[in-house]
This record gives structure tokens, C-alpha cells and sequence, in this order.
């Protein structure tokens, strides 16, 4: 026997539902990467923050530490979309991407509230 109009909606809503579950679940793999990465560059995150947008060069002499160890991170973080690279004549500067800046915050204000605690 052949499907039905109705069945036919109810297969494809499932299908909806298991997609939109699918991205949904990698967002959320995503977003969890972000926290950890956060955690793991929050001092380079925080002078992101405070004075950019900045040079590697910059960025790292406030860091404290050498460009080249800083570049790896910095990969990282453009990666996971949490830094914006942005070519300036001929400087790249990096700052931190505002689409993500409340997840940022979140985290901080989530560290602050342990901290206190």
C-alpha cells in the first residue's frame, strides 16, 4: 500500500526534527569547544577585549610571550570563530568576533561568580 498524505508529512517533519537536532547537537559541540578554548586563552582573550584590535606582535609583548608561540593559539581561536583576523593595509590585526561576545561574557561572569564563591 502506498503512504498516505499524512504519513508523508509525518516522515518529513521526522526528518526535520532529526536535522535540525543534528545541528543543534554540533552547535552545541561547538559552543563547548568555545567555553574550553575560552578557559584555555582567557588572558589573551581579555587583552582582545581591552585594546583591540591588535597586532601578533602586540599582542603577544602584552602577553608576555614570543609571536611564534602565540600564532598557535591564535589559529585556534580563528578556528573556532572567537577571533577575527583583519588585514589593514600591510598589518593583520586580530579582535575578538562579536557574534560571540555574550558567550564570552557569560563565561566571565560564570568565572567571577565561582570565584567569589
Amino acid at each position: 500500500m502506498g503512504q498516505t498524505q499524512h504519513d508523508k508529512q509525518s516522515d518529513s517533519r521526522a526528518l526535520g526534527d532529526a536535522s535540525r537536532n543534528q545541528y543543534f547537537s554540533q552547535n552545541y559541540l561547538k559552543n563547548q569547544k568555545r567555553v574550553a578554548a575560552i578557559r584555555s586563552h582567557r588572558d589573551l582573550i581579555e587583552v582582545l577585549q581591552s585594546e583591540q584590535p591588535l597586532a601578533a606582535k602586540d599582542l603577544a609583548e602584552a602577553l608576555g610571550t614570543s609571536k611564534n608561540s602565540l600564532l598557535p593559539w591564535l589559529r585556534r581561536l580563528l578556528g573556532l570563530d572567537l577571533v577575527k583576523k583583519i588585514k589593514f593595509e600591510q598589518h593583520v590585526l586580530y579582535c575578538t568576533n562579536g557574534t560571540y561576545q555574550t558567550l564570552i561574557d557569560t563565561f566571565f561572569q560564570d568565572e567571577s561568580r565561582r570565584s567569589s564563591n
